[in-house]
């Protein structure tokens, strides 16, 4: 099972074990200060996710972090999801929205939403 850890910028991944429970957590890619949001894994076990930013799109990354592919240009909207599907799992759908994504830097403080 892998995760998006929206406030550590990275992806992490645990094993399943047959009762269920996690184990063996482990950093599946570090982004690197990128904010995320959505995932989804491709048939080449790597990782789409969106990049919350205005006019930033999805990233493809494989594991250990390396980049495979990006997509930008998304004007002044922000992806906020992303997800495979169509007849043959290979059409990438994304959620976008033009107000821009929410104010991270104000997370986890006690006067924030």
């Amino acid at each position: 099972m892998i995760i998006a850890e929206l406030r550590a910028s990275r992806l992490t991944a645990f094993d399943i074990n047959p009762d269920g429970s996690l184990s063996n957590r482990r950093i599946w890619a570090d982004l690197g200060g990128a904010v995320q949001d959505g995932i989804c894994l491709d048939a080449e076990n790597a990782i789409w996710y969106a990049s919350l930013g205005p006019g930033k799109g999805p990233v493809r990354v494989r594991e250990g972090g390396h980049v495979l592919q990006t997509i930008d240009g998304l004007g002044d909207a922000g992806c906020f999801a992303c997800m495979l599907g169509g007849t043959e799992g290979r059409t990438l759908f994304l959620m976008v929205n033009r107000a821009g994504p929410p104010d991270v830097s104000e997370w986890g403080k006690s006067d924030a939403p």
